[in-house]
């Protein structure tokens, strides 16, 4: 029995032994070396130490550590692992521990170095002159240029005159001065003063041609006629003023061959004024008549409406028709009211003269317009049709001019002055005589009338175009189901806006076996029709 129980303690005690022995090796695990830092960022110039550990080494303080940095231009490292930024970008640093049994362990961290901005510099000269509804993209550079966070936030001080944007581009929304300021991520500041005059001119100088004859400009100011004054230099011309919100115009009267100047100034804007050197060339004075209001007056009480304007051609005008729309107290057009398209349109608004006026002279007519229409207080007037005397070999002839409806210059008697600036002043090309006759091949059955301009937005129309008045029974527009009252806008992608002629250079096309598609309006929607040559 004792022999038993003795065999059993030793087997019990060895069994200890070995649990001991393995819990021991369990527990002291495989050397390692460790960082206090996995990720590191630091700013430009500044430094941070690292700290290194060993784990599971017999004897840690027998181990070699040593210390490199992939890339010293960003950052470098000394041997007790204190990191020094040189400059932006990223490295790695890694510790090297060699063991007294000559094992070798590692451990990394990777660094970034940003760099911050020292400062912000506007380039842009300060006071520029920024022009009304004009942008100006700021310039500016960040110090030093490799700066890491770029971003700048704008504001300006008043909205109201500079709005600026995220990327500092300043717009121009009433004459005065702001100040536009930027801002880094960083706190660090500039700002710039930029100005923005009442009066801007569109160029220093100005040639005169028959096509060529307004001066445009901006006023964004208060009360034109109080505050700004015109003067001119030289007796080569005279000027009518054009009015179209702020934007503005010149119209320049050719009296002679010469050279002239003409200077805006605002009273109250001592930085608004400009000179422009005006040239009037021989070429300015065309070879029809050119007549331009030079100035009209409405007489509510009488209903007379008088009539100056200048001949600026080079043969004499034997008469001319004036397009008249009377205006009521708040400025809206008489012609335009209730009722069907036709009987609108009837109605009269076309007076003739036949008054002659010779070349470079003036000439007056009155016409009397307020027993047709009471409530007029003042009119729009422009010269629809001019008759020119022309001296041929054998005879004399009478030429007749006719202008579309959106070339026509509108002259006020409230305003004293043209209403709106065109677009473009280049007349248009008319097709030849073979176009004509191609498109008379074509016969639609249509009667039109052009309805362009103010004329169009008065009936509510999206676009000027010809406006269809009657429809021919069993004609081929019957048959595609064309309405009166509606308006064709677009033809093959040309629009009546950009050429009256647009829809006899459709049917010329249709006349040579070339499909025509055209655009219409009615009741404020919009239709495409495809015509074909081999329509009835």
């Amino acid at each position: 029995m004792t022999y038993r129980k003795s065999g059993t303690a030793l087997v019990l005690l060895s069994v200890l032994l070995l649990l001991m022995t393995l819990c021991t090796a369990l527990g002291e695990g495989n050397p390692a070396l460790t960082l206090d830092q996995t990720e590191l960022t630091l700013e430009k110039g500044k430094g941070q130490k690292i700290t290194s550990s060993l784990e599971n080494v017999e004897n840690p303080k027998k181990a070699k550590t040593t210390w490199e940095s992939s890339d010293p231009k960003v950052a470098t490292v000394d041997p007790k692992g204190s990191v020094r930024a040189r400059d932006g970008g990223s490295t790695v640093i890694t510790c090297t521990a060699t063991l007294e049994d000559g094992n070798v362990l590692t451990a990394s961290v990777s660094v970034t170095v940003t760099v911050p901005v020292q400062a912000l510099r506007i380039q842009t000269r300060a006071n520029t002159v920024l022009p009304f509804g004009e942008s100006l993209q700021l310039e500016y550079n960040l110090q030093p240029g490799n700066a890491t966070d770029k971003t700048v936030t704008w504001e300006s001080d008043h909205e109201d005159v500079l709005r600026v944007d995220e990327s500092g581009r300043v717009t121009a929304l009433s004459a005065g001065r702001a100040k536009i300021t930027g801002k880094t991520a960083n706190g660090k500041t500039a700002g710039i003063t930029l100005y923005v005059p009442t009066l801007s001119p569109s160029g220093d100088t100005f040639v005169v041609t028959p096509w060529d004859r307004i001066y445009p400009f901006t006023y964004c100011g208060d009360d034109f006629d109080a505050n700004v004054r015109i003067t001119t230099g030289g007796k080569a011309f005279d000027f009518m003023l054009i009015r179209d919100g702020t934007q503005m115009g010149l119209l320049l009267i050719p009296l002679s061959p010469g050279k002239g100047s003409l200077t805006l100034a605002d009273k109250r804007d001592a930085g608004a004024k400009f000179t422009v050197s005006v040239q009037i060339p021989e070429e300015a004075f065309p070879e029809e008549s050119c007549l331009l209001i030079r100035e009209a007056a409405y007489d509510p009480g009488e209903g007379i409406l008088t009539v100056t304007w200048f001949n600026t051609g080079r043969a004499a005008s034997l008469g001319a028709d004036l397009r008249i729309v009377p205006l009521d107290a708040e400025g809206n057009d008489l012609l335009i009211g209730d009722g069907y398209v036709e009987e609108i349109l009837g109605e009269e608004r076309e007076y003739h003269t036949a008054v002659p006026c010779p070349p470079g002279g003036t000439a007056t007519a009155s016409f009397r317009i307020g027993g047709a229409y009471p409530e007029a207080v003042s009119a729009a007037i422009a010269f629809d049709r001019v008759l020119t005397a022309r001296e041929g070999e054998e005879r004399a002839e009478t030429v007749e001019r006719e202008f579309p409806d959106d070339r026509l210059l509108w002259y006020s008697t409230s305003e004293k002055a043209y209403l709106s600036i065109p677009e473009s002043t280049d007349p248009y090309t008319p097709p030849d005589q073979g176009t004509f006759d191609l498109a008379k091949r074509m016969r639609l059955g249509i009667t039109t009338c052009p309805v362009t301009g103010e004329l169009a937005s008065a009936y509510g129309f999206a676009f000027g175009g010809l406006l269809i008045l009657s429809v021919e029974k069993d004609s081929p527009s019957d048959t595609m189901g064309l309405k009166s009252g509606d308006l064709i806008f677009c033809a093959n992608d040309l629009f009546c806006e950009e050429d009256p002629y647009f829809l006899v250079r459709a049917l010329s096309g249709l006349a040579s076996g070339l499909p025509a598609t055209l655009l219409m309006e009615r009741d404020n929607e919009f239709y495409e029709l495809t015509l074909s040559a081999d329509m009835p």
